[in-house]
């Protein structure tokens, strides 16, 4: 099996990891437009398996269409903004692909093309949206109706410090994205859109502590593939961060509005990702992800309520952070059941795989390998 892996942030070295310490890879191929990552992640993996390549995904099209078709599967670890780009020269490529990426588009838009072409697209294949549509699909096909589905999911650092009680262990560009897209979900059987910001709520998750959280909009392909009377998903973070995001929209440094300074023309958001990229950016790597699903529901006229919860640590022998490792793990694992051929053609959403008992099995049970264990209970 050939992966070509685009990407060599801190998700993309995940994937990475995985694929040359786990199996019989025969070849992992690297592409980023920045050499020093590029060498950087090289050096970490030490592995004859790696390949690097230094390219543009926006400006080397033809090169990337030519380096996708050399191998088996694509993991696209790319920023939200030119995510949706790689799903595109993959089915240029007819080449199947997984991709992580937090992207404004439909990726349903791509199904047809995909399914004639006989290639598999999986998207939103991180964490959340990626993993919680895995576990959100399991429990619905454990019942006749679901009524509410609660997705509860943050990515925190273990040692937070003031202002902000934050620190980034991803694309800078696409924490802002989530702060500012407007949210999409289910109230009453509508789809509603609503800004992240707008409402602030506390979170009492018991020994895990006392969060604040907000609606982001990482339904995604949920609110197509699972019809409930209730869903929204809700990122948590330290008590005192989101009112002081709050503040930063409020006064347009988060606006995508041009502006004049001097003889340069910015946004404030272009400025705002380049100050916080600064600001959030930690020597101590140390964090931790948490994640609650609560799924509602009825089964042969009785009421269920289906409860996973999962809880995950940077792990100091790798120095993968969990938010690293749940992101770039899922992507993995399956990425190698579109390997396996185990994964119908066309866009198919996590959800899908999650219905199936087996598949979603065998992706539990992966998980777990990696120290990654989703806890699951009926209430």
């Amino acid at each position: 099996m050939n992966i070509l892996l685009l990407g060599a942030g801190n998700v993309g070295r995940a994937i990475a990891f995985d694929f040359v310490t786990r199996d019989t890879v025969a070849k992992v191929t690297i592409v980023d437009v920045s050499h020093d990552k590029l060498k950087e992640l090289a050096t970490f993996l030490k592995s004859e398996k790696v390949n690097i390549m230094v390219a543009d995904i926006m400006n080397e099209e033809d090169k990337i269409v030519q380096e996708m078709k050399d191998h088996d599967v694509v993991c696209s670890a790319l920023p939200g903004k030119i995510g949706f780009k790689a799903i595109e020269l993959a089915l240029k490529a007819n080449t199947d692909i997984v991709d992580v990426s937090y992207n404004p588009e439909n990726p349903f838009k791509a199904h047809d093309e995909a399914k004639e072409k006989g290639i598999t697209i999986i998207p939103d294949c991180g964490v959340a949206p990626g993993m919680s549509n895995l576990l959100v699909g399991h429990a619905a096909s454990l019942l006749d109706e679901v009524t509410d589905v609660e997705i509860i999911v943050g990515g925190l650092p273990m040692n937070p410090k003031p202002p902000l009680y934050y620190s980034i262990t991803w694309s800078v560009e696409d924490l802002i994205e989530e702060y500012t897209r407007p949210a999409r979900i289910v109230l009453n059987g509508e789809i509603k859109e609503v800004d992240p910001l707008s409402h602030i709520e506390e979170i009492d998750l018991g020994p895990l502590g006392k969060f604040e959280a907000i609606y982001t909009d990482g339904l995604r392909t949920l609110l197509k593939t699972i019809k409930a009377k209730n869903m929204v998903e809700k990122t948590i973070r330290y008590p005192g961060h989101f009112s002081k995001i709050r503040v930063l929209k409020d006064l347009g440094f988060l606006s995508s509005r041009k502006i004049r300074i001097g003889e340069e023309i910015i946004t404030p958001k272009k400025f705002s990702t380049k100050i916080l990229e600064e600001a959030l950016r930690s020597f101590d790597f140390r964090d931790l992800v948490i994640m609650r699903i609560r799924v509602s529901g009825k089964k042969n006229g009785r009421s269920f309520i289906y409860q996973f919860d999962m809880v995950d640590k940077f792990d100091p022998q790798t120095n993968l952070t969990a938010m690293a490792r749940t992101t770039g793990f899922t992507c993995a694992i399956a990425a190698r059941l579109v390997a396996k051929g185990l994964i119908d053609m066309g866009v198919q959403p996590l959800e899908k795989i999650g219905s199936d008992m087996k598949l979603y099995g065998i992706f539990i049970e992966e998980l777990a390998k990696r120290g990654i264990k989703v806890a699951e209970r009926a209430l």
